[in-house]
C-alpha cells in the first residue's frame, strides 16, 4: 500500500489555491480592459461617424456649388 503524505497534499492544495487566485485575478483584470477596449470601440465608431456625416456634407455642398456654376 502506498504511503500517504498529508503535508504533501496540504502543500498540493496551497499551490492550487495560490493558482486559483492568480487566474481569478487576471480574469478580472482582463474582463476589465475587455470594458474598457469595448467602450472605446463605441466611443470611436460614433467619433467616426461624425466625421463621416461631415465629410458627406461637405462633398453635398462641393456638388451643389458645382451645380450652381453650371
Amino acid at each position: 500500500m502506498a504511503d500517504f503524505d498529508i503535508y504533501q497534499l496540504e502543500d498540493c492544495v496551497q499551490e492550487l489555491l495560490a493558482s486559483h487566485q492568480r487566474v481569478r485575478t487576471e480574469n478580472k483584470t482582463l474582463r476589465n480592459e475587455l470594458e474598457n477596449h469595448i467602450r472605446r470601440n463605441v466611443e470611436l465608431k460614433e467619433r467616426i461617424k461624425q466625421v463621416l456625416a461631415r465629410i458627406e456634407a461637405l462633398e453635398q455642398r462641393q456638388e451643389m456649388s458645382e451645380a450652381s456654376e453650371k
